[in-house]
């Protein structure tokens, strides 16, 4: 149920399911994922973070929430710890793009033009069509919007 209150925005609702399957069963490392996910979206970001916590306590190989935990971090201002879960994520499966991206974002909240770039060109070479246009957009790569790198980032074809 969980699922139906996130999908229709009901975070407070699919919060309360989510609550109720992991005391249920706590080692169901997507409820706690998802919980995770709803009390982002509420702006309860250290809430947030407990639960990814019993995501990855539950499955350490869940990537999703330890890159979601990193992202967290993240809004935080606490890279260093955001930047251990979202190299976990990273570790666990290479080929998740939104984990160099994520990566990406947390260095360019930090304004290191060159990790960001690095990371971003990554995360395009995994899935450019999805990446590149919104990099293009996001106001967390404003400071860098006007490099030549960047620029080139986001119009290089990718295959």
């Amino acid at each position: 149920m969980g699922y139906v209150w996130s999908d229709l925005k009901r975070e407070e609702k699919a919060i309360v399911h989510y609550q109720k399957a992991v005391e249920l069963d706590p080692s169901i490392s997507s409820a706690w994922n998802n919980m995770g996910l709803a009390l982002r979206r509420l702006g309860r970001t250290e809430e947030a973070i407990a639960a990814y916590d019993g995501a990855v306590a539950a499955d350490p190989t869940n990537y999703e929430a330890w890159d979601n935990q990193g992202y967290a971090y993240v809004l935080l201002g606490k890279y260093a710890e955001a930047l251990v879960s979202i190299e976990q994520s990273i570790v666990i499966n290479p080929k998740h793009a939104n984990g160099q991206y994520n990566k990406a974002c947390c260095f360019a909240y930090q304004f290191k033009l060159e990790t960001a770039l690095e990371a971003l060109d990554a995360a395009f070479r995994l899935n450019a069509r999805k990446y590149q246009p919104i990099a293009a957009k996001d106001p967390q790569f404003e400071f860098m919007r006007n490099e030549p790198r960047f620029m080139e980032l986001t119009r290089k074809r990718y295959k």
